[in-house]
């Protein structure tokens, strides 16, 4: 099933191209970003796909053979995959001769035939990031691109700065899964991932957030970005509960192709955070 699929017809063989995709259980968003002027040229989401694709070496394959993603002229590839078991480690206290990340280990330990740790680093936080990673996955990418760049689908969300306030929460959108990112001073607290089921789930996430962050309701921003729109129920539900309530709309829109004119920028903040790492 495809979701969002805007494409610009700037899409040419001349130039060169970043391919940046966010992946979960059975949905791959991707962007296509021009290296020349830095816009993104095209966005398409393809979800309903079958559970942990990511394991079937073929299956992912031909997605990306249908979508046209083995390109020659495809040089950078950034890769965001979506897990709720990660590990964030400030660099100051990082040993690199730390062999054993236990809690991180037994957490995924049934899957380790299939997974592998990997580390990313934060640069905005001068930290690192471990979580399991599909092997079948990091062998298709390592295959079939020279310059590939992996990490936690929250590794962008904590590093980009389109949002200006002090004190707030973010909340990311994408399927049945959100992401939060909290700041407080300017300072990151903490990020997360939740599965939901219910809008009630999410309200529920947004309040235990602030809760744990020790930020006040009514006096913090809390921004939403992904695939929410203010016609829903989801929203009005939040809008109901909280004051300051936003979509992430100042994104750099000279960096989007003419596709994009008159399109929500909230709901490509994920793939557009993401196709800004390096």
């Amino acid at each position: 099933m495809i979701g969002i699929d805007y494409s610009s017809l700037d899409l040419n063989k001349r130039d060169e191209y970043k391919l940046s995709s966010m992946i979960t259980g059975d949905n791959l968003l991707f962007a296509i970003t021009r290296l020349s002027d830095n816009k993104i040229l095209q966005v398409k989401e393809l979800s309903g796909l079958k559970d942990n694709f990511y394991l079937d070496f073929d299956y992912i394959s031909n997605i990306f053979i249908k979508n046209n993603l083995f390109r020659e002229n495809i040089t950078e590839v950034t890769v965001g995959f979506f897990t709720r078991d990660f590990s964030i480690i400030p660099k100051s206290i990082f040993n690199n001769k730390i062999k054993n990340y236990n809690s991180l280990l037994n957490s995924v330990k049934q899957y380790l035939d299939d997974f592998e740790i990997q580390k990313s680093y934060i640069k905005s936080i001068d930290s690192f990031c471990f979580f399991p990673f599909p092997k079948s996955l990091d062998k298709l990418l390592k295959d079939n691109f020279k310059n590939v760049s992996i990490h936690h689908s929250n590794d962008s969300l904590i590093s980009n700065d389109s949002i200006d306030a002090k004190d707030f929460v973010l909340v990311n959108f994408h399927q049945n899964l959100i992401q939060t990112v909290v700041f407080r001073d300017n300072a990151f607290v903490q990020t997360n991932v939740y599965e939901i089921k219910t809008k009630e789930d999410i309200l529920y996430f947004v309040l235990l957030n602030l809760k744990n962050a020790g930020l006040p309701l009514n006096l913090v921003d809390v921004y939403l970005s992904g695939r929410v729109y203010e016609e829903s129920a989801i929203y009005k539900l939040l809008y109901e509960h909280i004051k300051n309530l936003h979509f992430v709309d100042n994104l750099n829109r000279t960096n989007f192709s003419n596709v994009f004119l008159g399109k929500p920028k909230h709901l490509f903040y994920d793939i557009y955070s993401l196709s800004q790492c390096v």
